[in-house]
């Protein structure tokens, strides 16, 4: 197996995993997710400037650079203690990676069909994965406490899409 595709399946099994966690713990996995992407913000903003300081030939170019890892500190920090203001806009960020998947799986069913091998139904879900992403993001179709759990059954069934893409090739 190539090792594309076996990255390609490790990922989606991430994605299905964490997809079964949001639908059985939506608080607590939000929760967890936020304070580990903050602080991996945290730690790659100061890997960066402290690289940036160790460089004997420092440019203005590497100040620039730095505001921004100061600005990932920061969000970082937000992150780390601040879920709940952070979870404000949850939906937003979900809603956004759910759409772009669905994207991506609507390309690669056309990809299939233009093969010649039938990819109708996954034409079709993958459509329904990109509306449902949108009216995530919207916010417009589910309640607040609703919305984790609708987007772990959206993770879920996006990543046995995508394996079932995966399989296809």
């Amino acid at each position: 197996m190539k090792a594309s595709k076996t990255g390609s399946i490790l990922s989606l099994v991430i994605m299905g995993g964490l997809g079964l966690l949001l639908i059985f713990f939506p608080g607590e996995t939000t929760d967890l997710l936020i304070k580990i992407v903050g602080i991996g913000l945290i730690i790659y903003g100061g890997m960066s400037i402290v690289s940036a300081i160790m460089q004997k030939d420092f440019k203005l170019s590497a100040t620039a650079n730095m505001v921004g890892d100061v600005c990932a500190i920061v969000i970082g920090l937000v992150c780390f203690l601040s879920t709940g203001w952070v979870m404000a806009f949850f939906h937003v960020i979900l809603g956004a990676i759910i759409t772009f998947h669905g994207i991506t799986l609507l390309l690669s069913a056309l990809e299939l069909r233009d093969k010649g091998t039938k990819g109708t139904a996954m034409l079709i879900l993958s459509i329904a994965s990109i509306v449902l992403g949108v009216l995530i993001l919207t916010g417009k179709i589910f309640p607040e406490g609703i919305v984790i759990i609708v987007a772990g059954v959206v993770l879920l069934y996006n990543a046995i899409l995508g394996l079932w893409e995966t399989a296809s090739k």
